[in-house]
């Protein structure tokens, strides 16, 4: 019988085999992609973070499976060759590649991604956080304070400007269903959030309430394109004909923004939403496992909403989502591997596949970060409690 049989799956085996299945589909001989994913590589490229080598890499060093030298060497090679010149955002090219190229701990190697991302007039940027200004100076603020670099921070202000000056009229903050723009372009990766996310980060790095505000108006416009589920309260995105609970363009992501927004201003009413959005990330029916179109990103985003306190009714439904992830699970060569967007082919990427679900299952299992500049999960209370018995049970020397 294997793990995928059980009745309850034991992920300290599965992921294991998640990232043997990551390796043994490795490709270092091509030069376009060096790991299988969502065909996304090909329309834009294979380094980047959202779905490309950077992304794995990323992930595997981030959830505790090692550091891949050869590996890495590959991605410079490629990056160093123009392979991700043409795109410059948080997870698409070169802002992210920086990112995950500092993460696993080679700073001098960022630096020189970082300032050749540089090289790209911000102005011509989108204002998202998949590609644009979002992710980008979100990323130029991470390296300001990695560097102590105030000209880095100068950028990242000025991206904060660009985002002011393109905000438009929104509307109260808190009303549903009132945005008349495209709804296609919500939620976190492409709609307002990113921006409010963006400027939520340069409030909170330089205390001008300014940023705030304008954080605020750029979350309301999100919030318009969400509307409340009468059959169960849920908050989802509404895109016209369908709602979506998801991380990349449904509520889950708008969630995590308006999480933060609550923590300086605190408001009744929004955290009612904040709870319809929990709702929303807690359906048991889901098609895709992914981390930002998926199961994999409703797991991470109750994850990033535990409490100080305890919530059994929450964690009950994170080990509930756990457990029906392995419905999408398959047994690919003797390895575990899971189907990427549209469930159309196996993919090891951050966005899609293996790689974004080990990230997943660690913030659930041990907390942690999910993605770049959400946060981190807390720990669940089962490592809470152990963690305490331990210091309880320790040793203790006394001082005269």
């Amino acid at each position: 019988m294997t793990e995928l049989e059980r009745g309850e799956p034991n992920w300290d085996l599965l992921c294991p085999s998640m990232v043997e299945e990551v390796l043994a589909t490795a490709t270092p001989q091509r030069t376009d992609r060096l790991f299988p994913g969502d065909i996304y590589q090909f329309t834009r490229n294979g380094l980047n973070l959202g779905h490309g080598a950077a992304g794995v890499l990323y992930a595997l060093a981030t959830t505790g499976h090692g550091r891949f030298p050869e590996y890495e060497q590959w991605l410079l090679r490629a990056v160093r060759a123009g392979g991700a010149d043409r795109h410059v955002g948080l997870y698409d090219g070169g802002h992210g590649i920086a990112y995950a190229l500092d993460r696993l701990g080679l700073t001098e190697e960022a630096r020189e991604v970082l300032d050749r991302a540089g090289r790209t007039p911000v102005e011509e940027c989108s204002s998202d956080l998949f590609a644009g200004l979002a992710g980008i100076g979100l990323t130029l603020l991470h390296f300001a304070d990695r560097y102590g670099d105030p000209t880095l921070h100068r950028r990242a202000v000025h991206v904060g400007e660009l985002l002011a000056a393109r905000s438009a009229d929104a509307p109260p903050l808190g009303e549903l269903g009132v945005s008349t723009a495209d709804t296609n372009r919500g939620g976190l990766l492409h709609g307002d959030s990113g921006p409010a996310l963006c400027l939520l980060r340069l409030f909170e790095h330089t205390g001008d309430s300014r940023w705030l505000d304008i954080a605020e108006r750029a979350l309301a416009k999100d919030l318009g394109h969400c509307v409340r589920v009468e059959r169960d309260g849920s908050v989802q995105l509404n895109e016209g004909w369908r709602v979506l609970p998801y991380l990349r363009t449904g509520s889950a992501g708008v969630g995590l923004v308006l999480r933060d927004y609550l923590r300086h201003r605190p408001d009744e009413h929004l955290a009612q939403i904040l709870d319809g959005i929990r709702r929303a990330a807690s359906t048991e029916f889901v098609i895709q496992p992914g981390l930002f179109n998926g199961r994999a990103g409703l797991i991470g985003t109750l994850c990033l909403l535990r409490r100080a306190d305890l919530d059994d009714d929450l964690e009950a439904t994170i080990r509930k989502h756990l457990h029906t992830l392995t419905w999408h699970a398959l047994n690919h060569q003797g390895r575990i591997a899971f189907p990427g967007e549209q469930l159309l082919r196996l993919s090891m990427d951050l966005a899609s596949g293996n790689a974004g679900i080990l990230m997943a299952v660690r913030a659930a299992l041990e907390g942690g970060e999910l993605l770049p500049f959400l946060g981190s999960a807390p720990a669940p209370p089962a490592m809470v409690d152990q963690a305490k018995e331990l210091v309880g049970s320790s040793p203790r020397t006394e001082r005269n």
